[in-house]
């Protein structure tokens, strides 16, 4: 059974010990890791053991300038599977991977369709890093705010969005996965079903 299929973990202290043996034991459940070590080599070699599914972050916790970088990586990484991205204007995002050698390829599985493929390259292949209004401008995130109003901003809209019908936001957030794989000839059926379903639904419950 693989009951973390398609969730995300972010593992600290993940090339050995007690660290790598959660690792191993989320990667056996079907989860993706993001792996978190200043211990280069040990990453490596479970990236290239999971390939795909192992995602490796070099970094020494201690350091807080290599700890922001590597948070930045991060962002960037998870900010695909989000519904809204929000990013501070002096924030740097990058992808790391090619450059320690790894094929990034669970990070290009969405952004291949978000980004121009000229544009992906340079990031993919050269490690450049963003600022906050250069991810917004490349659609890596929504909006960039000044960082003293990030924290601020985020939790006005949560507050926002929870107040909203949930099996509203429930559908959406459906239609949104289900047509990831689907032609846009596709996606206008699956809509005009969803929605019907739902008002049939609605109309039982009066």
């Amino acid at each position: 059974m693989t009951p973390l299929l398609e969730r995300q973990a972010v593992l600290t202290g993940a090339a050995a010990g007690i660290g790598l043996g959660i690792a191993r034991e989320l990667l056996a459940q079907g989860a993706t890791v993001h792996g978190i070590d200043r211990d280069a080599a040990g990453l490596r070699l479970l990236a290239q053991e999971f390939s795909g599914r192992f995602i490796p972050y070099v970094a020494d916790l201690a350091d807080r300038d290599a700890t922001d970088r590597m948070l930045g990586q991060l962002a960037t990484a998870l900010a695909g599977r989000c519904d809204i991205v929000l990013i501070a204007e002096d924030a740097r995002v990058s992808f790391p991977e090619i450059p320690h050698g790894i094929p990034p390829t669970i990070v290009l599985s969405y952004y291949r369709y978000v980004l121009p493929r000229n544009l992906l390259g340079d990031l993919i292949y050269t490690g450049r890093e963003l600022n906050g209004f250069e991810a917004v401008q490349a659609g890596l995130a929504a909006r960039a705010v000044a960082e003293s109003e990030l924290d601020a901003l985020a939790l006005k809209m949560a507050k926002q969005v929870a107040g909203y019908d949930r099996r509203s936001i429930a559908l959406v957030k459906d239609f949104l996965a289900r047509t990831e794989n689907m032609t846009p000839a596709q996606a206008p059926g699956l809509g005009i079903s969803l929605y019907a379903n739902e008002i049939s639904h609605r109309a039982i419950k009066r």
